[in-house]
């Protein structure tokens, strides 16, 4: 759980901050807990489904090699290029979202983790404006 604490300052860009009340600090310092919990969570699941398959993630090294026990902030690395394009329609309501389409391994990713591709997950029927 330590190394998840080391993400606060790293993977998750926190820089000084300042909150002009007791509740805020705390809010601010639960969510950041929250953040870490769930990074070490993505950590050990996938971790122990690639154990359990007894295959390594293939391609998330930056050499291409091959990893048993992928660390949370190559995970969220392997994502940083993912993108989201949003039409807006002239009222402001989102008429259209496209996803980009995933490599190979970040599909493997939401595989192991149990989670459908984005585009499933964010399905929805298209409004229109009145």
């Amino acid at each position: 759980m330590e190394h998840c604490f080391r993400l606060v300052n790293q993977l998750f860009l926190v820089t000084p901050l300042f909150l002009k009340t007791p509740q805020r600090i705390a809010a601010l310092v639960f969510l950041i807990m929250v953040g870490a919990l769930v990074a070490g969570l993505i950590e050990r699941q996938v971790r122990r489904a690639l154990a359990e398959l007894q295959q390594p993630l293939k391609g998330l090294m930056p050499e291409g090699r091959d990893s048993l026990r992928p660390t949370v902030t190559r995970l969220f690395k392997a994502f940083a290029d993912y993108s989201l394009v949003q039409v807006k329609e002239a009222c402001g309501r989102v008429g259209e979202s496209r996803f980009a389409r995933l490599n190979p391994v970040q599909a493997h990713i939401l595989e192991l983790l149990g989670l459908p591709q984005p585009a499933e997950l964010c399905a929805q029927p298209v409004r229109v404006c009145v």
